[in-house]
């Protein structure tokens, strides 16, 4: 199998994972979300490297296409790492479980963007290829895909910067919630779409490499 399919192999099922360890989190427990994410970016990293190597192939001088398999080790990598921390967290007493909580979100955010940073700029060079995919749909979709990848980024650099501080963990191994000068809820408008269109454009991303 050559790199390339490989390569949409592994990007479509880790998209697929991480919609999945999103979509039922909360309903599952941590560790299995956790893990299912782990794995997923994983498959995101190895992607990108495929990807990138694949157009290299005509577009040597491109500086973007040896930036982006930077941007997708560190990014996924940090998250991974976030990730890995918070699975003992429904196993850590209500003493600690913060302190577990709060370094893990730090760790993850840290660098985490990098990942989705990483697909903005995959998206924006596809679209500067139109010999590529010409399908009008597709560069919507595309263009949807690096705006909400944007969007995650900016999470991932407000998020630390505007964290007041956790409330107090009232369940054993279940932290507080972050204290934030806005409803939280108003992260879900850039949150679903960005996650519903990372998905869309991954998968059919992911289905034309492994034609390639």
């Amino acid at each position: 199998m050559s790199t390339t399919k490989l390569g949409g192999y592994l990007v479509i099922i880790a998209a697929i994972g991480l919609f999945i360890s999103q979509l039922f989190d909360g309903f599952v427990s941590a560790q299995a979300s956790g893990l299912i994410e782990i794995w997923a970016n994983a498959g995101f990293t190895f992607a990108m490297f495929a990807f990138c190597y694949y157009f290299l192939q005509n577009d040597k001088d491109n500086g973007l296409l040896y930036l982006i398999p930077i941007l997708a080790l560190m990014g996924w990598t940090a998250n991974s790492v976030g990730i890995g921390m918070r699975l003992p967290q429904e196993t850590t007493n209500i003493e600690s479980v913060n302190a577990l909580t709060s370094m893990a979100g730090a760790v993850g955010f840290s660098a985490g963007g990098a990942g989705f940073l990483s697909n903005a700029l995959l998206g924006y060079y596809i679209l500067g290829k139109p010999k590529f995919n010409s399908n009008i749909i597709y560069k919507i979709v595309t263009a949807l895909c690096v705006i909400g990848s944007l969007g995650f980024v900016a999470l991932g650099i407000l998020i630390p910067l505007a964290t007041e501080g956790r409330e107090v963990a009232e369940a054993v191994g279940k932290a507080g919630d972050n204290i934030l000068p806005f409803n939280p809820a108003l992260m879900a408008i850039i949150w679903i779409p960005g996650l519903i269109s990372t998905l869309i454009w991954t998968i059919w991303t992911g289905l034309i490499f492994v034609k390639k």
